[in-house]
């Protein structure tokens, strides 16, 4: 097979995913103003609903960045260590695999419990 095709089928991918993201970004828009609508005809404020779903998708996807930010020096400074044979060609592979791996942990473990802190307080909430 030759490259040009495979490089056209990808290339129309990234450009489908582009607009379908641009379309679901702009219909999030929409409906966030109907729900802000609604809302302000109930209560005098605003809902609490998803006022911090923006800092959790940050810190989610800043801490999975600093994960391979961090994996990726791992990688590098134990490239320049020069792994000859052993346990140096070992740790090359798996310790940037494993630094990632706890920094996906971490987001996870963030993301779950700013869910369930929003979920308690929409419970907790007086409606």
């Amino acid at each position: 097979m030759p490259w040009p095709v495979p490089c056209v089928v990808a290339v129309a991918g990234v450009a489908a995913t582009a607009v379908l993201r641009v379309r679901a970004r702009a219909q999030h828009r929409v409906e966030a103003r109907e729900v802000a609508r609604n809302w302000a005809t109930l209560e005098p404020t605003l809902p609490r609903h998803g006022r911090n779903q923006g800092r959790t998708e940050h810190t989610f996807a800043a801490l999975v960045v600093s994960g391979v930010v961090v994996a990726l020096t791992a990688e590098a400074l134990l490239v320049v260590a020069g792994p000859d044979q052993g346990w140096g060609r070992w740790a090359v592979t798996t310790a940037p695999a494993a630094v990632l791996c706890v920094f996906l942990v971490l987001a996870a473990t963030y993301a779950r419990m700013a869910r369930h802190r929003a979920m308690a307080d929409r419970t907790r909430s007086p409606r």
